[in-house]
């Protein structure tokens, strides 16, 4: 199929099995979506390279393009698999795509192996500030017989990847030309796709043995950390390459301006390995961080005296703030982003030291809200806490 000559707003598939389209066996590809003014049109829920029952494989020989200038295409809930090149590629300047909740490599199962004989997505040629998944809305990217995802050539820039599995990919989760993992460069002032943005380096790993909580520990060395997220994940093997593949997203943090970063998050997150990667103030995602081992007990008791902080973070559904020990009347209490007091959560004296909250029965939608905790009318504490939906 091909869209193109300023064609807009246009709609193939839907979210329903009776809207889906089955776009497979094709010498050339699956969806072509190109040309300048060919903006807004929305690809979702469609088979691409499959059969109609989403197992079987008839593939095309890549499955979706988005070339020459088109914008603000919408990649959302396809299974786009078993193509005998690419997946997915974004090229010659074609901007702000969006791909969301796609299977990139599996069956419509989202478990059975169907990759794709080349990379699962590629960004190539000047496509510039596209969105590859979000916490809320990942795309499962597996089994591709080469990258997970690949991003090329110096004008491709502001590319955003978050949230993703990637996984079992025969290369590198994310790799940033020149093939193989980029080392980090001192202050992160080197230029090229994505500009090589410098990937985390994950320091430390442990357990609390008195409550349910893992710390991860590292470091970022780019330009303005503290305007960058880093997303920690899972990873189910360790590669060849040591820097691992993102398999499950575990939680997000901001750098402090020297770059140093911590996360606490629940325990039992699952893998063997823990990576990380590190996305700027423009969306530019870094490779994937080199491989640590996934510590998920220990016999030491670390000691959060005189601290405080909320995790998981980003929030969907049941968050915990931990407190400072104290003899004294605590006040925690939830603001929004325009200061304004949202719910007093706690008041009163304590022996716990972690508090368990749920933001659906509190009624808290998507946005940004501070957490802070007063005792005898003094701060001692605030927080930052993303709610998202």
């Amino acid at each position: 199929m091909l869209i193109g000559g300023g064609a807009k707003n246009n709609i193939i598939g839907g979210d329903t099995e009776y809207d889906r389209n089955i776009f497979s066996g094709n010498n050339y590809g699956g969806i072509e979506v190109t040309d300048n003014g060919t903006d807004f049109n929305i690809i979702k829920g469609n088979y691409i390279g499959m059969e109609s029952l989403g197992i079987w494989t008839v593939g095309n020989n890549f499955g979706i393009g988005v070339a020459n200038l088109a914008s603000g295409t919408v990649i959302e809930n396809n299974t786009i698999s078993a193509n005998a090149t690419f997946g997915i590629i974004l090229t010659d300047n074609s901007e702000y795509t969006e791909v969301y909740n796609n299977n990139i490599g599996v069956a419509a199962d989202g478990v059975t192996d169907r990759g794709n004989l080349a990379a699962g997505i590629v960004i190539t040629a000047g496509a510039n500030n596209n969105i590859i998944g979000s916490i809320d809305k990942p795309n499962i990217i597996a089994y591709n017989d080469s990258t997970g995802i690949v991003i090329a050539d110096n004008t491709t820039l502001n590319n955003r990847i978050s949230g993703n599995s990637i996984y079992n990919n025969g290369y590198l989760g994310i790799d940033i030309i020149p093939g193989g993992v980029n080392e980090n460069d001192p202050g992160d002032l080197d230029m090229g796709p994505n500009m090589q943005m410098n990937f985390p380096v994950i320091t430390d790993n442990y357990y609390d043995g008195e409550s349910p909580i893992a710390v991860i520990k590292g470091s970022l060395d780019t330009q303005n950390p503290e305007n960058c997220i880093v997303e920690i994940y899972t990873a189910i093997q360790d590669d060849e390459f040591t820097n691992g593949e993102g398999y499950r997203y575990v939680a997000s943090t901001s750098p402090d301006a020297s770059g140093n970063w911590e996360v606490y998050c629940e325990d039992g997150q699952g893998g063997d390995y823990l990576t990380a990667l590190a996305i700027d103030a423009n969306g530019n995602t870094s490779e994937f961080a080199a491989n640590i081992d996934h510590v998920t007990k220990s016999d030491d008791v670390f000691s959060y005296a005189n601290e405080f902080a909320v995790f998981p973070n980003p929030v969907k559904e049941t968050f915990f703030v931990k407190i400072p020990e104290s003899n004294e009347s605590v006040d925690i209490t939830l603001i929004d982003s325009q200061g304004r007091l949202v719910k007093t959560l706690f008041s009163g004296k304590t022996d716990e030291s972690v508090l368990e909250f749920n933001a659906v029965e509190l009624g808290l939608v998507s946005g940004v809200y501070m957490i802070s905790i007063v005792e005898n009318e003094k701060i001692v504490g605030v927080a930052e806490m993303s709610v998202v939906r």
